[in-house]
């Protein structure tokens, strides 16, 4: 069909709710000729015309082709919502949106539609244009894909690229390394990270950009936590990818999914120069956010299922220029560092960030648990990573606040005269975003009970650290706590590798803090050593397809545990 004469138009209903939570609507490129037309009939309530200037009579719309919503316009009538509802429109029964967030009175650009209809009658033919055939194809014969390159899409690339696979790395910033890297969050917790996780610590130690550190009243694990150079780890990483062989791809966004007939064949990206679509024999979503899962149509969970809360995110920027010697020669007592902060807030020299957990917002940045001024690492509850808008304005919020807590340090705290912001990060410390249904739904009692699976590929045994607003608990927690919210004393879980597959989705993988499991066992599972295990068992699965010429789901996964888990 020939784009000449078309309007790309969104019809959203906000009286009826998708399948996922989201407000229903399509995007419909109409024909000037009979656009009139259709606005007519959806005023008086009746179905549009049942011929259509411009027919294509072999035209199909096949599984998984996308539409895009492009601008905002209503008619209710012709629509009625998604998931089970029907729209009105024959042949679009079981359309679903897969992607955009809830609006009311209008459905915001560049919400995602499928329908899972193989043949679209002739009305319909006539409303709606594909969208995957005009982005233009990359070229290269990739075997496996992997999306985002934070711990588990380093681990996973490495990995793939390793087990003989054609492997491509597509990641939304400048460089690798996640939140790691991106948001100063440069620590492992105290829980295995597997065979890649290993080598790539040694290989930053042997710099001296690793240190490991042990201490009784904090972990629970014999390594304890290690502490990475947040800088050089960016390089470390990105060392260990070229010399396996993969091909990188920097600032380029990876969604949607490409699918065809229920199965995930590549991705478009977009970037400089527009978008690209990138096909493989195996992809592997190492977004955290579970972006290309939930694009393709995976079921997904997100939140608190009572509230849908979600964990805090941290902001943390890197002060320097203060002295700390000076500072405790001189520091002021709790109640006058308190009494400033106050006047600041209620003066207007300090903006806290909207939805400010830690330190509260009435005396910011001084926290009153602590008894200290916080000036380089807040907590921020109400932030939904995978929403652009709030996370774009919690980083601007913030970028702000750290200018005026700058300024209110060297007037206020000694030793803090000519402290400045060396860095700020490039990306929020989210926690907890989409959590994609897979075979295996991985439960706090599996965490409880260190359960054992036979397709288990990753370990773990940090306990449940949920950073939650009220009625959830958040930190500090005891000792007592912890280890009664972990496996036991020298025990572990193990993640089975059915939760690496989208229950619905075939020729994907999905790897980090959006694998399958439930809220409780994602507090637990979500640390950087473990996203390493879980992508790395990711890549040599998607390798062992790619090469076998096989879905993911078909994997033989004896093999795998052993290389993972046994060292085979």
């Amino acid at each position: 069909m020939e784009d000449r004469g078309v309007r790309r138009v969104e019809i959203p209903d906000s009286s009826q709710e998708g399948s996922d939570g989201s407000a229903g609507g399509l995007a419909l490129p109409f024909h000037r000729p009979y656009l009139r037309k259709i606005r007519s009939v959806a005023k008086r309530g009746r179905a549009p015309p049942p011929e259509a200037p411009r027919q294509r009579p072999e035209f199909k719309m096949w599984r998984g082709r996308r539409l895009f919503l492009d601008r905002g316009w209503t008619l209710p009538r012709l629509t009625r919502g998604f998931g089970k509802r029907r729209h009105g429109l024959p042949g679009l029964e079981d359309a679903v949106v897969l992607e955009g967030a809830r609006q009311l009175g209008a459905f915001p650009r560049g919400a995602i539609f499928q329908t899972s209809s193989h043949r679209v009658p002739p009305l319909v033919q006539n409303l709606f244009r594909e969208a995957f055939p005009a982005v233009p194809p990359e070229g290269g014969a990739w075997e496996v894909i992997v999306c985002g390159g934070g711990p588990s899409g380093i681990a996973a690339a490495v990995a793939a690229a390793r087990g003989g696979a054609r492997t491509l790395l597509i990641e939304a910033l400048a460089n690798v390394g996640g939140v790691s890297a991106n948001a100063h969050v440069s620590i492992g917790i105290d829980t295995p990270g597997g065979p890649l996780f290993a080598e790539f610590e040694a290989r930053l130690r042997n710099l001296g950009h690793a240190q490991r550190s042990f201490r009784p009243e904090r972990d629970l694990h014999d390594g304890g936590r290690v502490h990475f150079h947040g800088e050089m780890l960016k390089a470390v990483a990105m060392e260990m990818l070229l010399e396996a062989g993969v091909e990188v791809r920097l600032g380029m966004f990876a969604s949607p999914a490409c699918v065809e007939e229920g199965r995930v064949i590549g991705v478009i990206a977009t970037g400089k120069g527009g978008a690209r679509r990138f096909l493989g024999k195996a992809i592997v979503d190492c977004t955290a956010d579970g972006d290309l899962a939930a694009s393709a149509g995976a079921s997904f969970f997100k939140g608190d299922p009572e509230d849908g809360r979600l964990q805090h995110v941290n902001y943390r920027i890197v002060l320097e220029g203060h002295r700390w010697d000076e500072f405790e020669k001189r520091r002021p007592p709790a109640a006058e560092l308190r009494a400033r902060a106050r006047a600041a807030v209620v003066e207007g020299r300090i903006h806290p960030p909207t939805g400010i957990f830690k330190p509260s917002a009435e005396c910011f940045p001084f926290d009153a648990h602590s008894g200290r001024v916080v000036l380089d690492h807040w907590e921020i509850a109400g932030v939904d990573a995978t929403d652009a808008a709030q996370v774009a304005r919690t980083i601007a919020e913030c970028q702000r606040a750290a200018v005026e807590t700058v300024r209110f340090a060297r007037a206020c705290l000694p030793g803090f005269e000519k402290c400045f912001v060396a860095k700020f990060p490039s990306a929020l410390g989210a926690r907890e975003s989409r959590r994609i249904v897979g075979r295996y739904l991985l439960t706090r009692e599996d965490v409880l009970a260190g359960r054992k699976f036979a397709d288990g590929v990753a370990r773990a045994c940090f306990f449940i650290d949920f950073h939650d607003s009220p009625p959830g608990t958040t930190t500090p927690y005891d000792l007592a706590f912890k280890r009664a919210n972990r496996p036991p004393p020298g025990d572990y879980y193990e993640i089975p590798y059915r939760a690496l597959l989208p229950r619905e989705v075939e020729g994907l993988l999905v790897a980090g803090r959006c694998v399958s499991c439930d809220r409780a066992a994602q507090a637990s599972l979500r640390g950087q050593p473990t996203c390493f295990f879980m992508g790395e068992a990711a890549g040599r699965a998607a390798a062992i397809a790619a090469r076998a010429g096989k879905l993911p789901s078909e994997v033989e996964v004896a093999p795998l545990r052993a290389a993972m888990l046994e060292g085979g």
